[in-house]
């Protein structure tokens, strides 16, 4: 239930995250691919410098990832890193 609450509130903080997590996940990797960094680098650099660097596709794909997570005390990238492992695994 929190989590969901955690989650509900960061949709109206930052917006509405209609991308699905898929999608989400292979928009961050473009970005990998194209930055020549792994995956948590990328969250890391999003995270730091955020709208300023990135487009709003990527803006979007961030929050989705980042939203959707399952945990309360988890940072933003752990849960990030979990949700990209638990896709990967179906």
């Amino acid at each position: 239930m929190i989590p969901r609450i955690i989650a509900r509130l960061a949709q109206n903080l930052f917006g509405q995250c209609n991308m699905k997590m898929q999608t989400a996940i292979k928009q961050i990797q473009k970005e990998c691919d194209f930055m020549g960094l792994d995956f948590v680098e990328v969250l890391e650099d999003i995270q730091k410098h955020g709208k300023m660097l990135y487009c709003e596709k990527t803006m979007d794909a961030y929050q989705t990832v980042i939203t959707n997570g399952q945990f309360f005390n988890e940072s933003p990238i752990d849960i990030a890193l979990y949700n990209k492992d638990k896709l990967e695994m179906e």
